[in-house]
């Protein structure tokens, strides 16, 4: 009995001995260079990228370094990555499942730049090699990593020429083959487009196709937009939906429609296309609480009606059905409305250099038309819904429109002009001055 207890102590010891000398092993292994060299190539690998990190530095299950940089291999997605203060907390149970599992992975700052593959080389783009970088003991120790969230507290992505979010609190978790980006805060900077607030996102990445679950993004001091959809790969369509509300027209429009139109706009957009080919939008618009005013054809109506009021006409209304291929727009049930003044409806198009083309339907009043002699009865003439009606086709370009109403006006007016002329001659030949002057007179709107 008693060489029984010696045994059994000395194969305790020993037992002691092996764990505490596996365990300094194992300590001195996550310190060397070789399992730094092996969680970059894992990383890279991940990436499709060539990666690396400063030194790791042990504090119990956690794990820091200075930094991640990496460097996207031809036809991957990512150009370029940089992460600083990056710090791990590594769950030792999973190495008996055979991995090396990260319970959380976070990054003060993170810069990365995307870019989208050639349109050909893409769909064939193949990770490069991975450096043939194992622990000792081949079998023993784990050489599987998993990652169960990724938070960054200072993110800026950037995709090649299409802009980039900067400043976004980000946090990545996976649920099954997929991951989920949520994103909080921060300013989307489209190229070529207004800067974005953003108040948050949803992002899903699974099996080479990207769905934007929701976004909330807020545009000017009022302005708020909500986006979604999914964009595929190279070779699949991209959807996207996208709704605002509250938005002032000075924040969308350019810097030549900023000074005539004033509004507050809302809508939504349908956006449908494939890499390589145009996009097709559809949509409507509505813009309330406007002021339109610097269009020539303004102070022309104004001459001639007299209203010094369709100089700075308020709008209560502007909206219209939309499609564009990013080259020619085309609207749809188009209406323009100042109450009590003037009312439009109507189609037209807008090509790819703003030139224009379109056929509308003019609504004014009768008060509007008074000083127009001739325009009831020749231009004006069918009464509907409080106004009077005349057809216009407007041409030209965005810059400088076009229009045949003024000079069908200047007509009417001339000829209700001559014919009162030859009345008041009929009637009473020795007063032709009297005539004369009354002949002026109805011509006086067509003299600045």
């Amino acid at each position: 009995m008693r060489r029984f207890w010696i045994a059994l102590g000395v194969l305790f010891t020993l037992l002691v001995v092996v764990v505490v000398g596996l365990n300094l092993w194992v300590r001195a292994y996550l310190r060397s260079e070789a399992f730094r060299k092996l969680v970059a190539a894992k990383t890279g690998e991940a990436l499709h990228a060539d990666a690396d990190y400063q030194p790791l530095d042990w504090s119990g299950s956690s794990v820091f370094s200075a930094s991640l940089t990496a460097r996207g291999e031809p036809g991957a997605s990512i150009e370029s990555l940089e992460a600083s203060q990056v710090r791990a907390n590594v769950n030792w149970r999973a190495i008996f499942d055979g991995a090396w599992r990260v319970d959380r992975l976070d990054a003060v700052r993170l810069d990365l730049e995307l870019r989208t593959p050639p349109e050909q080389a893409a769909s064939a783009a193949e990770p490069g090699p991975t450096p043939d970088i194992e622990p000792p003991k081949r079998g023993f120790l784990p050489n599987r990593f998993e990652l169960e969230r990724v938070s960054v507290q200072d993110a800026n992505v950037t995709v090649d020429a299409l802009g980039g979010i900067r400043h976004t609190a980000l946090v990545a978790t996976p649920e099954g083959k997929s991951w989920v980006l949520d994103g909080t805060g921060g300013r989307l900077e489209p190229a070529g487009r207004a800067p974005l607030d953003v108040e948050n996102f949803r992002v899903r990445f699974q099996q080479g196709v990207v769905y934007l679950t929701d976004a909330s993004l807020r545009l000017g001091p009022n302005g708020a937009l909500t986006v979604s959809g999914e964009v595929g790969g190279p070779d699949a369509p991209f959807d996207m939906q996208t709704q605002w509300q509250g938005v002032a027209a000075a924040d969308v429009l350019d810097a030549t429609w900023k000074k005539r139109l004033t509004g507050v706009l809302s809508g939504k957009a349908h956006l449908l296309g494939r890499r390589g080919q145009a996009t097709l939008t559809t949509g409507n618009f509505r813009l309330t609480d406007g002021t339109l005013e610097g269009l020539p054809v303004q102070k022309q109506i104004a001459q001639f009606t007299r209203s010094p009021q369709f100089e700075r006409m308020p709008l209560q209304e502007v909206s219209g059905d939309f499609t564009t291929d990013g080259a020619t727009t085309t609207v749809k049930n188009f209406v323009l409305e100042s109450q009590g003044l003037l009312r439009v409806e109507g189609d037209c198009r807008i090509g790819a250099r703003g030139e224009l083309e379109g056929d509308f339907r003019v609504g004014v009043t009768s008060q509007t038309l008074q000083w127009l002699p001739g325009s009831q009865e020749r231009v004006f003439v069918t009464a509907q819904n409080g106004y009077l009606w005349t057809s216009v086709k407007i041409g030209g370009t965005l810059e400088s429109p076009t229009e045949d109403l003024s000079v069908r006006l200047a007509q009417a007016v001339g000829e209700q002009a001559i014919d009162t002329g030859v009345q008041l001659l009929n009637a009473a030949p020795e007063h032709a001055t009297d005539a004369a002057k009354k002949a002026i007179d109805l011509l006086s709107p067509l003299i600045p």
